[in-house]
Order: C-alpha cells, then sequence, then structure tokens
C-alpha cells in the first residue's frame, strides 16, 4: 500500500493521481447531497455510426479543429455518451487513465521519470478510448428522457457550428429549440466549409447514422 502511495506521486504520475482526487472529492460531495451528478450534464446527441467515427481521428493536421473546444466536441462525438452524465464520463476517464498510470510501474523504467512522463499520453489515449466501451452498458442505466418531438423540431432551426465542418468531416453545432438547447451532430450537405462560430441552417437529419445535413446559413435573424 505505501509503495502504491509512493508510485502514485512520484513524477508525473501526480497529475492522474491529482485528477482522481479531485473526482472522488466530488462524488463525495454528490453523495451527501452538496453537488448534483448533473451539475455539469452537457446533453449531446452523439449516437454515431463508428466508421464515421474512425474518419475524425485520422489526418487530424486538416480535418480537427483543436482550438476554443473543437477538439473537445470531437472527443464527445467520438465516445458515444448520450444521455450519460458528464461527470461520470470523466470519471471513467480518470479512473481508467490513473490506473493505467500505475501500472507503468510493472515496467522496467524509472518510476516518475522522463519516460514514465512521457508514456503517459498514451495511457490517456487509451483511456479516452476505453470510456467508449466501457459506457456502453450505463447508456440503458441513465435512459434518454428527451421526447421524440425535441429532435423533429431541431429540423428548419439554425444553429451555431461548434468546430469547423467540410466534406465528409463530421462536426457539431448548438442548437436551440422550445426553450432547450441541444449539441447534436453536424455534417455539411453540399461539403461546403462551415467555420466554427457561423451559423448553419439544419434541413435534414440521416436517422440511421443519427446526425444532421445542414447548410452554411446566409440569411438575417
Amino acid at each position: 500500500m505505501i509503495e502504491l502511495l509512493k508510485t502514485s506521486i512520484a513524477g508525473a504520475n501526480f497529475i492522474p493521481t491529482s485528477m482522481l482526487v479531485l473526482i472522488l472529492l466530488y462524488w463525495l460531495a454528490v453523495i451527501i447531497g452538496a453537488l448534483d451528478v448533473h451539475l455539469f450534464h452537457i446533453h449531446i446527441d452523439t449516437d454515431i455510426d463508428t466508421h464515421i467515427d474512425t474518419h475524425i481521428d485520422t489526418d487530424l493536421d486538416t480535418h480537427v479543429d483543436t482550438h476554443d473546444g473543437g477538439l473537445f466536441y470531437t472527443i464527445l462525438a467520438f465516445l458515444k455518451v448520450k444521455d450519460i452524465p458528464f461527470m461520470v464520463i470523466v470519471s471513467i476517464i480518470v479512473v481508467v487513465f490513473w490506473s493505467g498510470a500505475m501500472f507503468l510501474h510493472l515496467l522496467p523504467i524509472r518510476t516518475g521519470g522522463l519516460l514514465n512522463a512521457v508514456l503517459l499520453i498514451p495511457v490517456f489515449i487509451f483511456s479516452v478510448i476505453s470510456c467508449r466501451y466501457i459506457a456502453i452498458p450505463l447508456k440503458g442505466l441513465f435512459g434518454n428522457n428527451d421526447n421524440l418531438s425535441d429532435r423533429e423540431v431541431i429540423i428548419g432551426k439554425v444553429c451555431i457550428v461548434l468546430c469547423n465542418v467540410f466534406d465528409e468531416r463530421l462536426g457539431q453545432a448548438e442548437v436551440a429549440s422550445d426553450n432547450k438547447s441541444y449539441v447534436i451532430n453536424i455534417k455539411s450537405a453540399d461539403g461546403a466549409k462551415i467555420n466554427k462560430g457561423e451559423k448553419a441552417f439544419v434541413i435534414k437529419k440521416d436517422n440511421e447514422k443519427n446526425f444532421y445535413l445542414v447548410k452554411k446559413f446566409e440569411g438575417v435573424d
């Protein structure tokens, strides 16, 4: 136990350990009623097909907007975390990240050394990817409380693009409908580039892949 404690705070291992402590404090606050599990919940519509997700991961230099939250929404789309509270997702990632960091102690490298720190990067990436599959059984637990009509009235609405979309690239946008705000998956209907922060018109939903086709909005509000 003492060895585990020393390993957990050695060098760069202090990062995942600090994250784990914060998560534990958060859930302790939830248990005693000081915080709500949905406090940081982000409503996301992310049920998309696997081959679209893998397309997001390729050619990051040209296909992912990594500034001001673009990459954040791309990661959420990849995770398929619809209906699951945001902090549950964060907790899964952190627990896997910390566990992986502790397993690095078994490798023939110096605990807390430079190589240990570098290896935390692929460990974190693995934790994000793992979260997608670990969270699958949780979808049924939290369920979907939105009425189908909430989705239907999104068609015809003007949305704000959250990350650049063009060609076949999947992105996300925020749209308000009936006093509710949704973050939805989108693709450019004609392949034209729509930059982050620009407005787009929601014209159609692909029910099979669960994303919306949009066109750049040229009108006035």
